[in-house]
């Protein structure tokens, strides 16, 4: 599907950190002053009851555990409370010109045109031998400088990812198009485009020999041969604009 250019004089869009994520973070927090309280409390008593008991000589040995216990909780609680701050205050904004990321200590602002693509994924996560569940990486890459991670709990993220595409999208499309017709080759990570064939690591495939590409499953699948029986395939999160390469694939009006 071709790629549809934004609406010029669209109002500033907003998305923010779920709130599920926030309320997680607050809730763990109150858990871990909850822990706090009860560590503290309990090194306390262990303290009074080997005074009473034994002397004072054994009382930093009965009391030590749950005190620094108590000290651990108290700073997770408070890194779960920072966690909560931050990302209530995270805020990502795509306007006409650009986009902006507030980030913690950092602040970052690109215009489109600064905006070399976009790079999505989805990953499992969870603990060994358990999956909990999927989440969805995205990757803007700049022309210059590092790429920038946006976080995988963002509210709307299908949305988010779209309108990102729909302000680049045209224009790299034109740019590419270009770059082929004037016999020009393009990269995409592991995946190049010349007038002749594509290549991909060390397999070539002449455009003659092209019947056909489908994004599957994660997956960039290009057909070959006399009957399109024979298949290559890569992972789509490794190739940059992966709905643009299967675009250019699909048109080949710019084969030599």
């Amino acid at each position: 599907m071709e790629p549809q250019p934004a609406q010029a004089g669209s109002r500033p869009t907003e998305f923010q950190i779920r709130r599920r994520v926030l309320h997680v973070y607050i809730g763990l927090g109150i858990l871990s002053f909850l822990l706090t309280f009860i560590a503290i409390g309990l090194g306390i008593w262990n303290w009074y009851f080997a005074y009473s008991h034994y002397g004072p000589v054994v009382v930093w040995k009965w009391s030590t555990g749950p005190l620094w216990i108590g000290l651990i909780l108290a700073f997770l609680g408070s890194v779960w409370f920072l966690a909560a701050y931050h990302t209530r205050k995270y805020r990502v904004i795509i306007h006409e010109s650009g986009i902006v990321d507030n980030r913690w200590l950092q602040k970052c602002k690109l215009s489109w045109g600064d905006i070399e693509g976009i790079r999505t994924s989805s990953e499992k996560y969870g603990l060994p031998g358990i999956i909990l569940g999927k989440r969805t990486i995205i990757w803007v890459v700049p022309n210059q400088g590092k790429k920038i991670r946006f976080p995988s709990a963002l509210d709307r993220l299908d949305a988010f990812v779209d309108m990102i595409k729909s302000h680049i999208y045209q224009g790299l499309l034109e740019r590419y198009r270009a770059a082929l017709q004037q016999e020009q080759s393009l990269d995409f990570g592991p995946l190049k485009l010349t007038t002749q064939e594509i290549v991909l690591s060390r397999i070539k495939i002449p455009w003659e020999q092209v019947r056909g590409v489908s994004l599957e499953r994660g997956r960039l699948i290009i057909r070959s041969g006399v009957d399109g029986s024979m298949e290559t395939k890569i992972s789509a999160k490794k190739i940059l604009n992966v709905d643009l390469v299967v675009q250019l694939i699909q048109k080949m009006e710019y084969r030599s």
